[in-house]
């Protein structure tokens, strides 16, 4: 095993205990949130590295549900850059079944439309995309300054991600009007221009599929 992944796997047993001494939900939050920011910061850098982390989110989580289920989101999310569309899903079935907390669950939906969309699953798409649109609109009223930065992090990326995944879909199936309401109800300002993730995705689905309003045909083309 490489230095960096025993030290991963050491810092969080350390993690572990602290939380148990510590006697306090908090303390297992607050390590299990920092670790899956680890993991997510690290997708689109080095994806061995954010599956270290989203594993040692998984050795940590105890009685905190809802951070077991972000991390295993999150090695969906790993699974998916690999392609390795399976082991994606399995880790998204894994998410719902540990926890019933929506926001988690609308990450995972919103995972699972990307593999259907990737795999030309049309049908399980759309199924898919009205159970994350439900959990969307639900959460959208309840969202405010009273949710941790983290979770509040968390719903941008799932908005994100879920429009985005359905400018693209749309896009394929040359549905034009459709994929560019999608493109532009993408969360845009300084908190997509800080998440180095979504930023990458919006570009490339901006620029790679032509998704700019402003672009004649023949310019998206070039």
């Amino acid at each position: 095993m490489k230095k960096w992944a025993i030290w991963l796997v050491a810092c969080a047993f350390m993690a572990a205990l602290m939380a148990c001494s510590e006697g306090t939900p908090q303390a297992e939050i607050r390590q299990l949130d920092k670790l899956n920011e680890q993991a997510y910061a690290h997708l689109y850098r080095d994806v061995k590295v954010a599956q270290m982390w989203a594993d040692s989110a998984l050795l940590v989580a105890d009685k905190y549900a809802i951070g077991r289920a972000e991390a295993y989101n999150l090695l969906g999310e790993v699974a998916l850059i690999k392609q390795a569309y399976a082991d994606a899903h399995n880790q998204y079935e894994q998410a719902m079944a540990c926890t019933d907390d929506d926001l988690e669950t609308l990450l995972a939906n919103v995972g699972k439309m990307r593999i259907y969309q990737r795999t030309s699953q049309n049908k399980e798409f759309y199924e898919c995309r009205l159970k994350a649109l439900r959990l969307l609109n639900k959460l959208k009223p309840i969202v405010d300054e009273k949710w941790s930065e983290h979770r509040r992090h968390r719903f941008f990326v799932a908005q994100c991600e879920f429009y985005m995944t359905s400018a693209a879909y749309y896009a394929y199936l040359q549905q034009r009007d459709k994929a560019l309401d999608n493109a532009e109800r993408v969360p845009r300002g300084e908190a997509l221009q800080a998440d180095t993730n979504q930023l990458l995705q919006y570009n490339y689905l901006k620029g790679r599929i032509g998704l700019c309003d402003e672009l004649t045909d023949d310019e998206q083309r070039l």
